[in-house]
């Protein structure tokens, strides 16, 4: 079961420049306690964005370009993303179009809403239409 896990404002921001615009303290808690030990999905943005593969989880990489990045799984396309997982549970967290992409085959969102507004960001979460389990 796909999953998709993220924290955005009241216009759905995620991001501005390649950052979170939002960092805080507890929600990264629970990102962490929560993605634990479970495969991660991420755009090659969100992957220099933290600079590193995010330890006790196995980092897959979409990348329009075949690269190869050292203690990550680099795929091409969402398909060989998905024939690699099989029916094993994963975690999407980022960028906007890897949620994008994703949307449609994921089964739970898991979204922490901010009450606040970043005034503006250059990524957004895609809109979706309920029925969706949310979080």
């Amino acid at each position: 079961m796909l999953k998709i896990i993220a924290a955005v404002d009241r216009e759905r921001v995620l991001g501005r420049n390649n950052q979170l615009v939002y960092r805080i303290p507890e929600d990264m808690a629970h990102f962490r306690t929560t993605t634990m030990g479970y495969p991660v999905i991420m755009g090659y943005n969100t992957y220099q964005s933290i600079g590193y593969p995010l330890p006790g989880r196995e980092n897959l990489v979409l990348s329009r370009k075949a690269r190869r990045i050292p203690g990550v799984r680099v795929f091409s396309s969402r398909e060989e993303v998905l024939d690699y997982l099989g029916d094993r549970d994963a975690f999407v967290i980022g960028g906007g179009q890897i949620y994008r992409l994703f949307l449609p085959d994921t089964e739970e969102l898991i979204l922490t809403e901010v009450e606040d507004s970043c005034n503006g960001g250059d990524c957004y979460f895609p809109f979706f239409s309920p029925p969706m389990n949310l979080k």
